[in-house]
């Protein structure tokens, strides 16, 4: 014999909490740089989580110090997004850290780093 159990379904506005803040699950990850050269590298980051919603933006920034300091547009393919970084100095540490904002909200990835030949 088998029991059947039901349960009442729950509708997404059941769970926005009383201030009306929807809280969201975005996990930036920031991912190793690759093709790094003298002057030139890619930086790389995923989302996990969450889908993103139109409104969301996906920068990666970076600079010579923790402060970062640049921000820049990252494109998505195959589920990493990255961005293309040139006029960089050579033999020089950058750190860099894939963001994620939408509206007034700022998801931070880990920074990391990496070294220009």
């Amino acid at each position: 014999h088998w029991m059947v159990h039901s349960f009442p379904t729950r509708r997404s506005s059941d769970l926005v909490p009383a201030d009306g803040i929807v809280p969201r699950n975005i996990i930036p990850v920031t991912l190793a740089a690759i093709d790094i050269a003298a002057t030139t590298a890619t930086l790389r980051g995923r989302v996990l989580g969450d889908p993103l919603d139109a409104n969301a933006t996906v920068e990666i920034e970076y600079g010579p110090t923790n402060n970062l300091g640049t921000p820049e547009n990252a494109t998505l393919a195959n589920g990493i997004y990255s961005a293309a970084i040139t006029g960089l100095t050579t033999a020089t540490t950058y750190y860099y850290q894939i963001q994620v904002t939408i509206g007034s909200d700022k998801f931070l990835g880990e920074i990391e780093t990496f070294e220009t030949e």
